[in-house]
């Protein structure tokens, strides 16, 4: 069983050393994510499907593909802000509530070739404008060591 305090250093030299794999990796973090984002509000989309597919698609890679991607098999979330192709794209905003980018932004890209498991999409304050969740389109973030304060 994983630590879900684990530093992404030590996830990814447990997969490359073949002790865990990015299947497990990934079933473990999106578990974590689904029990717990309904009191923290982290998350404004959760993606199973996609980080599944992306540790299928990294188990694929060979040795030598492994050990030159930085980020192999680590779990990862992007916010609500960056485009993601699929994936819903609201920027906090009621206005994008239904938007669907066309295309991964650059990060979004170089995430996903260096080995990277999306997790989903973090929320985030109308167009990132306010330090809070508060009043938009995301639900309020919490501390997760304090739930009467905010994440921000």
């Amino acid at each position: 069983m994983l630590n879900p305090y684990i530093e992404a250093h030590e996830v990814r030299d447990l997969i490359l050393k073949k002790e865990i794999k990015p299947r497990e990796v990934a079933e473990f973090f999106i578990a974590r994510v689904q029990k717990l984002n309904p009191k923290l509000g982290a998350f404004m989309t959760i993606t199973p499907e996609r980080a599944l597919a992306d540790a299928e698609r990294i188990e694929k890679m060979s040795d030598a593909e492994r050990h030159r991607a930085p980020m192999f098999g680590v779990p990862y979330s992007i916010k609500d802000l960056n485009w993601t192709k699929d994936i819903p794209t609201s920027m906090g905003s009621k206005n994008y509530e239904n938007f669907m980018p066309p295309a991964d932004e650059e990060i979004v890209f170089r995430m996903r070739n260096a080995g990277g498991i999306l997790l989903g999409k973090t929320t985030t304050p109308e167009f990132g404008g306010r330090p809070t969740t508060e009043g938009g389109l995301c639900p309020p973030a919490r501390n997760p060591w304090n739930l009467e304060h905010t994440a921000g």
